[in-house]
């Protein structure tokens, strides 16, 4: 459930006041290239082997990462984690370190 919250009062001004927020948008790829762990910035799911694309930092415009589903941290790279990251249980992806630079990533053994 969201909430949204709304006033008639005036409200103080902040820092960041002008700031605007906006999503981070991609254009399709022309085809899929991006295997695990490399870049998935600029086109998005399209861009990605695996069809799953993951934004995992703070900054909107960096930290997409091409991943894929897993069912348990096996499957996925060393150090990656496997974790519920849709409201689906039964969806499971792979999610890299916190400090993951798009490289591919070499598969666990």
């Amino acid at each position: 459930m969201g909430v949204l919250a709304c006033t008639r009062e005036p409200v103080e001004s902040s820092p960041n006041e002008g700031a605007v927020l906006t999503e981070h948008r991609t254009t399709p790829a022309a085809r899929a290239t991006q295997g695990l762990g490399q870049s998935c910035t600029v086109h998005g799911a399209s861009e990605c082997l695996s069809g799953v694309c993951l934004h995992t930092g703070a900054d909107q415009d960096d930290g997409y990462f091409c991943s894929v589903t897993c069912k348990a941290a096996e499957e996925c790279p060393e150090q990656w984690q496997c974790a519920q990251v849709y409201p689906n249980v039964a969806q499971r992806v792979c999610i890299p370190p916190s400090d993951w630079k798009a490289a591919l990533a070499k598969p666990r053994g």
